[in-house]
């Protein structure tokens, strides 16, 4: 039997068999590529997810306990403001009425002291004046009483120079006693002046210690008001943020579950 030739059988086999890296496998290599996460990779950044999602509730519950007790602090910071302001404005209401009352004060004192400086000084002149009358009256020179006495005419004419010169001392008697009696009232009358202004100071003096300690402590107040103020505006800036945050973690763990379910 004659033998066939080889070449013809080898270029056969060249044209049906697919040469290697073609054919079959380079589908499946590209089907690699397209591959989907596996179930148990989804599952396991879907539980991370809700973990972090967890620990955001967690925080945003703090930012709001936090924040509501700002906003109560707040609140009672500006009822305390309030009845500072009431009784800062009574206070200085008071403060001017004492003051008031003061000055009406230190005007009668003034009156009275006035009028003490008239009466002493009449009281003065009327002694002076007595004095000079009783000298004129009791001296003993030819021109005195003994020599008017030896004039008179008559027994009655004696007597009623006795009777006249008793009447005026009588009467600068009771005039110095009447001056005395004044002077005494309007004396009186002086040091009454005198510790009521002394009282009206006093009042003033503590009404207005009283209404600078209120400034202070409203001044103080409204320092600590406006640093409560700032925090609240933090946790309040923190909490949307977190908010904002835990929006997206909730779209990422929905986008996974719908991958998840294809």
């Amino acid at each position: 039997m004659a033998r066939r030739p080889l070449l013809p059988v080898l270029l056969a086999l060249l044209l049906v068999a697919p040469l290697p890296g073609y054919g079959q496998d380079a589908p499946r290599s590209k089907e690699v590529k397209r591959r989907p996460a596996s179930r148990g990779s989804l599952d396991e950044q879907i539980q991370k997810q809700r973990q972090q999602s967890q620990r955001l509730a967690e925080e945003i519950r703090g930012q709001k306990g936090r924040l509501k007790t700002s906003e109560r602090r707040e609140h009672d910071i500006l009822a305390d403001l309030e009845g500072i302001d009431r009784r800062l404005n009574n206070e200085r209401r008071r403060l001017g009425e004492l003051k008031d009352a003061l000055a009406r004060q230190e005007k009668a004192l003034a009156r009275e002291e006035a009028a003490l400086g008239t009466a002493q000084k009449e009281k003065a002149a009327l002694a002076s004046q007595v004095q000079r009358r009783l000298a004129v009256l009791y001296r003993t020179d030819p021109g005195g009483v003994l020599a008017v006495a030896l004039a008179s005419a008559s027994l009655a004419d004696l007597l009623s120079l006795e009777d006249a010169f008793h009447e005026v001392v009588r009467y600068d008697r009771n005039l110095l006693a009447s001056y005395r009696k004044t002077i005494a009232k309007v004396d009186a009358a002086r040091e009454r002046a005198a510790r009521e202004r002394e009282r009206a100071a006093e009042a003033v003096a503590q009404v207005g210690l009283q209404e600078r300690a209120l400034a202070q402590t409203r001044q103080d107040k409204r320092g600590l008001l406006a640093k409560v103020r700032t925090e609240k505006d933090l946790y309040q800036q923190a909490l949307g943020e977190l908010s904002a945050a835990a929006g997206e973690l909730e779209a990422t763990i929905g986008r996974l579950q719908a991958e998840q379910a294809r």
